[in-house]
């Protein structure tokens, strides 16, 4: 089962041990030992149905845990499940040696087939960088091609994977050691695509029909590259400072479990987290962090603070908020509102808000003017002591200093492209660094809330599920609805809805606004409401949007009534817009404040 290694990764090692100047850059590391039994990690895809991939205190390599792959009959897709890890910004491997390895053990009476393979996806379909296919029946195929190697179920194996990539790699080939706990290694060695100059993805994938485990330990994956220094850059310090941000320090510092959550709108959806969230793992290796993105494009501050207890809140405890809805809009009442109830849910929370850059913002700042939605948020901000970022007067600065153009930044008027990303990443990375550098720096202790700036500020925002409606004709709960084409949403959802005029429901509420969180597309109708026997109101849900695609929407009735218990009705007018194709109304939740 010995051969003989080609030239090319006989002599990686030799090399770039000759190179005068490299770094070891270890890109993953998982030993599941931070983790509890029966927790699923991040990237898990697919599973239910009885498959499952998960933490298990049962078998390990070395420690306590390790992580439990779990196949099952009767799946919809034969890949799953699975797990993806992708690798961005900073993570993707693009030069020099590449190191995998991994412990893993076939179980002894239900063996499974998978595959253990790393991808290129840089452009158009993947190209194949290494692929270990491990059959139920011990076998190893190396990217489609058999071996001699054999594997006992039961027994853990050492396997490392070791190759060039990128202009170092003349040869596309990569060798595999594997090695049996008292017994030599054994040997072997594969080729992966010509066309493969990036690693973007590694993937553990299971390829069963019946019911089959196997265990993995202790996943590794270093990069081993010339030093590139990094390139010079001025320092953001466009934000204002209020208080610090020590508290999520201490506790990220601490290895503790730890929340970051990102809200806004599309802006939020976008590539700048990823790296944010990668430098973060890399400064506190011993944190195991729980990353919430809560971005909904289209969307502003006023649904916000209506779905933060559900698409935020309701994960647990937030170490580190990043609040952003200075393009999309909403006012004080809309971010007070979120601010209190975060402040309320954990007072030691550090909030950012970040104010992004569209053209009129940069206009704005042309002018000598701030734009009248930062105005709003400053003054929230200034009122809670949360530190705010201008980032739209850093672009602004920046494309008026000639050092870059607005298309270096985005292709639109609003959204960053990766260019613009790694901008935002920049800065951001510059705040905390700064923050951050005093490490010997003490917490603000929290302190209770201020007065309100707005006494009907949307502190109680929250949903109110579907089953709370009484409908009274036309209404049907539809669930795992779909449709296509969609923006800002992926179907299927549960929803409550109607496509005939006259139907109705109502709705009992506690507190002083009401509205509902939609649908709405291509067949949007008129909506009559009246609140409290008062008299009907109508609301057209069709705009300039609606002919392009169905997306989430919302709609606040009333946000001003007295305190107490109050009752909506809800109908589907008998007119229409002359441009919509129905009288369609889609309700994901009621909202109430």
């Amino acid at each position: 089962m010995t051969c003989t290694l080609p030239l090319a990764v006989a002599t990686l090692a030799l090399a770039y041990s000759a190179m005068a100047a490299t770094e070891t850059k270890v890109v993953l590391r998982e030993s599941y030992e931070k983790y509890h039994a029966g927790e699923s990690l991040r990237g898990t895809r697919g599973a239910g149905k009885g498959a499952s991939i998960a933490v298990s205190a049962d078998h390990a390599a070395g420690g306590k845990h390790a992580l439990r792959f779990v196949d099952a009959p009767g799946l919809e897709k034969s890949y799953n499940p699975h797990r993806e890890i992708r690798l961005t910004g900073r993570k993707i491997i693009r030069t020099g040696k590449v190191s995998l390895s991994f412990d893993v053990r076939n179980h002894p009476e239900r063996p499974a087939a998978f595959h253990v393979e790393m991808r290129d996806w840089t452009k158009g379909a993947y190209k194949a960088l290494p692929e270990l296919l491990f059959g139920a029946d011990g076998s190893l195929t190396l990217n489609r091609r058999a071996t001699a190697a054999k594997l006992a179920p039961g027994t853990w194996y050492h396997v490392e994977v070791d190759f060039l990539i990128g202009p170092e790699a003349k040869e596309k080939t990569y060798a595999v050691a594997l090695t049996a706990a008292g017994k030599a290694a054994v040997h072997l060695q594969g080729t992966y695509a010509k066309n493969a100059q990036a690693i973007t993805w590694l993937g553990v994938v299971t390829q069963n029909e019946k019911h089959a485990e196997f265990t993995m330990d202790n996943l590794e994956l270093k990069n081993e590259r010339d030093v590139v220094p990094e390139p010079p850059h001025q320092l953001y310090t466009d934000y204002v400072m209020r208080g610090n941000l020590m508290r999520s320090y201490g506790r990220f510092a601490s290895g503790t479990p730890a929340r970051v959550a990102f809200m806004g709108g599309s802006v939020t959806t976008r590539q700048w987290r990823q790296p944010l969230m990668e430098a973060l793992e890399e400064r506190f290796p011993d944190t195991r962090f729980d990353f919430i993105m809560a971005g909904i494009g289209g969307t502003n501050a006023d649904l916000g603070a209506f779905r933060l207890p559900e698409h935020v809140l309701g994960r647990g405890k937030v170490d580190l908020f990043f609040l952003e809805f200075a393009v999309n809009g909403g006012g004080v009442r809309a971010m007070e509102g979120i601010v209190r109830q975060a402040r309320q849910a954990n007072p030691e929370v550090d909030i950012v808000i970040l104010y992004f850059a569209n053209t009129g913002h940069t206009k704005s700042f042309n002018d000598g003017k701030i734009p009248g939605i930062v105005q709003q948020h400053e003054k929230v901000a200034t009122q809670y002591g949360v530190p705010a970022l201008y980032l739209y007067r850093e672009i602004a600065r920046r494309i008026k200093e000639g050092k870059i153009k607005w298309e270096d930044f985005a292709s639109d008027a609003v959204h960053p492209h990766q260019g613009g990303c790694d901008m935002y990443t920049q800065c951001i990375q510059d705040f905390l660094d700064t923050c951050w550098q005093d490490k010997a720096l003490a917490p603000i202790p929290a302190t209770p809330l201020p007065e309100r700036l707005d006494p009907i500020c949307y502190e109680k925002g929250r949903f109110i599920p579907l089953e709370k409606a009484d409908v009274k004709q036309g209404f049907k709960r539809e669930r795992k609805w779909t449709v296509k084409p969609t923006c800002n949403f992926s179907p299927p959802v549960d929803v409550l809805a109607c496509t005939e005029p006259g139907s109705e429901l109502s709705l009992e509420f506690e507190g002083r606004a009401i509205g509902i969180y939609t649908i709405i597309g291509m067949d949007a109708g008129v909506i009559e409401y009246a609140i409290d026997d008062q008299p009907f109101q109508k609301a057209d849900q069709f705009d300039h949007y609606c002919p392009r695609f169905h997306r989430p929407q919302h709609k606040i009735f009333a946000d001003d009534l007295e305190p107490g218990t109050h009752t909506i009705i809800i109908r589907s007018a008998a007119g229409k817009n002359p441009k919509s194709e129905g009288h369609a109304i889609r309700i994901m939740k009621f909202m109430a404040n």
